[in-house]
C-alpha cells in the first residue's frame, strides 16, 4: 500500500492520517503485538513487560515528528514511571528502600497526573480517551498513597502498578485502534474497486473515526490486563476457565469448549489470511508498470496454491491444537468419499482441475486466452471456477473441470505474439509489382509491426473481379492488433488512390443473345 501511494503521489508532506505507511514496520510491530499477547492466558509479568516496551518503544518513534513536544514530554514520563513501577513489581521480597520508593513515585505521578488534568494542553491532544486514563491514574496512585501510608503493603503495590498500567495500556491500544482504523481508510482509497469476494469488507463504513466496536474491543482488553494486577480477576476468571476447559462426553467422544473453540478460531484465521492474501496480491494498482505487471502475474499464478498451503496449513494445526483423534479424521474422510461417489464429482472434478492447473500450470492469472470462442484475460484462478475478463467488459466464470476439457487458446505462452492478416484484391489490369512494394513500404514503417519475424505480402489467387493479395504481419503488443489492422487499411487505400490502383468490386457481365428463329417470329 506504500508502494502504491508513492507511485501515486498521494502521500502527504505531514503524513496526516498517513502514519500507518509512513511508519510500516513500527505500526504492524505494535498492532501485532497488542493484538496477540491475548493468546497467552496467564503469562508470566516479565512476558508482558517484554511486549509492552517494544510497542512503548515503536509508538516513542511513531510520536517522535507527529504530537507537540509537551505531550511527547507527558508520554516520556509516563514509559519511566510505569517502567519504575514494572521493575517494583519484578521484586518478590518485600524492603523498606521499595516502600520508599513506591511512596515516591505515587506521589510524583499523582502531582504530575494533577498538572496534566489542571493546566495540561488538551487541544494538542490527538486522542481525548487519554485524559480519562490520566484520570483514573491519579486516582490509583492516590489510593497506593494512602495503603503504602497505613502500612499495607500488598494492596499498595497492587494500586501502584496498576496506576501507571492503565495509562500505558490505554495509549497503547487507543493508538492500535487509530492505526488499524488509518489502515482502512487508505485502503478504502486505492483498493475500493476490489473484487468482493476476495476479502468482504465493507469499505463504505470506513470513515475518519473508528467504529464504536473496536474501542469496545479496547476496553475489554484493556479491563482483561488490568484486572490480571489483582487477586480477585483470578478468583472471577477461574469458574469461567473451568466451564471452558471442562471435559465433555459425547459417546466415545471426549472433547471440551475451549478445544471446539481453538478448532475454529485457527480454521476461522485460516480462512481470513487465505482471503487477505487474494485481495492484496490481485489488486490492479500491482499493474502500473512493466516490472510490477510481471511481479503482479508471478504472484498471481502461484495464489491457488498458496492458498490451499494456508488452509491446509491451517487444518492441521486446528486438528492438533482441538486434539481430534486422526482414527476420527478418517471416518469424516471415508464419510466424504461416499458422498462424492453419489453425488459430489462435478464438484471434486473442479477441485481437482484447479489443483492440477495450479501445479501445471497451462495458464496464469494476467495471461490473454480465447475459451469457446470467449477471448480475454485470465483474472483470477479460484479452487472451484476461474474468472476470464472479457474484451466486452464482462466477468465469465468458467468452472476448472471445463477450462481444462475445453480448447484453451493461450496467447501468453507465445510471448504475447498473435498474426493477423489482411486480404485486398487488386484489378487485373493494375500493376501487381508496384501494388506489392506500396503495401511491403506501408508495413515496414509502421512501427507497431515485428520486424522479426517479418510482415508477409504473397498474391493468392485469381478471383472473379481481382487478383488476392494476402498481408501477414505480427504486432509488438497483442493489444494492438485491431488498430494496427484498422490504420493499414486506411494507408493501403490511400496510397493505391494516389497511385492509380484499384480495388474493384466484385461485379458480372450479362451477355444477352437473340436467336434467329426468334427474329423470324417477330417479323
Amino acid at each position: 500500500m506504500k508502494n502504491i501511494y508513492i507511485e501515486g503521489n498521494l502521500l502527504k508532506p505531514d503524513f496526516e492520517g498517513q502514519l500507518v505507511i509512513r511508519y510500516p514496520m513500527l505500526s504492524a510491530l505494535l498492532i501485532v503485538i497488542s493484538l496477540f499477547q491475548f493468546g497467552f492466558l496467564s503469562p508470566p509479568f516479565i512476558l508482558n513487560v517484554i511486549f509492552w516496551s517494544i510497542c512503548c518503544i515503536c509508538l516513542t518513534i511513531i510520536f517522535k515528528t507527529y504530537i507537540s513536544k509537551y505531550w511527547m514530554r507527558v508520554w516520556l514520563v509516563m514509559v519511566i514511571l510505569f517502567m519504575l513501577a514494572a521493575i517494583s513489581n519484578l521484586i518478590l521480597q518485600a524492603s523498606r528502600i521499595e516502600r520508599w520508593m513506591m511512596l515516591f513515585v505515587s506521589i510524583f505521578g499523582t502531582i504530575a497526573g494533577l498538572i496534566i488534568l489542571l493546566k495540561g494542553r488538551r487541544d494538542e491532544l490527538r486522542e481525548k480517551w487519554i485524559i480519562w486514563s490520566i484520570a483514573f491514574m491519579v486516582l490509583l496512585e492516590l489510593i497506593s498513597v494512602l495503603a503504602n501510608t497505613f502500612g499495607r503493603y500488598n494492596i499498595a503495590k497492587a494500586f501502584f502498578i496498576s496506576g501507571y498500567l492503565n495509562v500505558i495500556i490505554a495509549i497503547l491500544f487507543l493508538w492500535t485502534v487509530r492505526l488499524i482504523n488509518e489502515g482502512l481508510v487508505l485502503a478504502f482509497n486505492v483498493y475500493s474497486g476490489q473484487d468482493k469476494k476476495l476479502f468482504y469488507l465493507n469499505f463504505e463504513k470506513v470513515g475518519r473515526k473508528a467504529p464504536l466496536l473496536f474501542y469496545l474491543l479496547l476496553i475489554v482488553g484493556w479491563g482483561v490486563l488490568f484486572g490480571r494486577n489483582f487477586p480477585a480477576f483470578d478468583y472471577l476468571s477461574k469458574p469461567l476457565l473451568f466451564f471452558f476447559s471442562e471435559e465433555r462426553t459425547l459417546g466415545s467422544y471426549t472433547f471440551s469448549i475451549n478445544n471446539m473453540l481453538l478448532f475454529v478460531v485457527i480454521m476461522g484465521i485460516s480462512v481470513v489470511i487465505s482471503k487477505i492474501v487474494s485481495f492484496f496480491a490481485s489488486d490492479r494498482h500491482l499493474r502500473f508498470s512493466k516490472d510490477s505487471k510481471d511481479s503482479y502475474e508471478g504472484i498471481g499464478s502461484w495464489l491457488l496454491l498458496v492458498r490451499i498451503s494456508i488452509l491446509s496449513i491451517g487444518l492441521f494445526l486446528a486438528i492438533a491444537a482441538a486434539g481430534i483423534p486422526m482414527d476420527r479424521v478418517t471416518i469424516i474422510l471415508g464419510a466424504l468419499g461416499v458422498g462424492i461417489g453419489f453425488g459430489l464429482q462435478t464438484l471434486v472434478n473442479n477441485l481437482v482441475s484447479g489443483l492440477i492447473i495450479a501445479f501445471e500450470k497451462p495458464v496464469n492469472v494476467g495471461d490473454i486466452v480465447d475459451v469457446d470462442g470467449q477471448g480475454g484475460t485470465m483474472k483470477s484462478i479460484g479452487f472451484r471456477s476461474s474468472v476470464i475478463s472479457t474484451w466486452d467488459g464482462a466477468d465469465v466464470v468458467m468452472p476448472n473441470g471445463d477450462l481444462l476439457n475445453t480448447h484453451l487458446v493461450n496467447w501468453s505462452l507465445g510471448g504475447n505474439r498473435k498474426r493477423a492478416s489482411i486480404l485486398i484484391g487488386i484489378a487485373y489490369d493494375s500493376d501487381l509489382e508496384k501494388s506489392r512494394q506500396l503495401v511491403t513500404d506501408i508495413l515496414n514503417n509502421e512501427q507497431r509491426i515485428n520486424k522479426n519475424p517479418g510482415p508477409i505480402v504473397q498474391y493468392e489467387q485469381f478471383n472473379h473481379s481481382s487478383i488476392d493479395l494476402r498481408i501477414y504481419f505480427w504486432t509488438k503488443r497483442i493489444g494492438d492488433i485491431y488498430v494496427t489492422k484498422s490504420d493499414l487499411i486506411i494507408k493501403i487505400v490511400t496510397e493505391f488512390k494516389a497511385n492509380g490502383i484499384s480495388i474493384p468490386f466484385p461485379q458480372q457481365d450479362i451477355h444477352i443473345h437473340h436467336s434467329d428463329h426468334s427474329e423470324e417470329h417477330k417479323d
